[in-house]
């Protein structure tokens, strides 16, 4: 559980110095109790991007009977 942790902290560092370092436009602005966020489209397009692309290689990595069934694989047997 602790690998997990320090992977997931190393993927958000360098996703924030990724963003940091492209020109991505973030603007955040606070009130009393809340924070608002927006960015810009091109941003929008980039950050999906690489969500998209880490969604997939954790994937890969976890991999659950419910993945396997749906990833098209014609295996119809059931795990008992």
């Amino acid at each position: 559980m602790k690998k997990v942790i320090i992977i997931l902290a190393i993927i958000s560092i360098l996703l924030f110095m990724l963003i940091s370092l492209t020109g991505c436009s973030i603007t955040a602005e606070t009130s009393e109790n809340s924070v608002s966020v927006s960015v810009d489209e091109d941003t929008q397009n980039t950050f999906d991007n690489i969500v998209d692309w880490i969604v997939e290689r954790l994937h890969r990595v976890f991999v659950t009977e419910n993945s396997e069934k749906t990833d098209g694989g014609s295996d119809t047997s059931e795990v008992i």
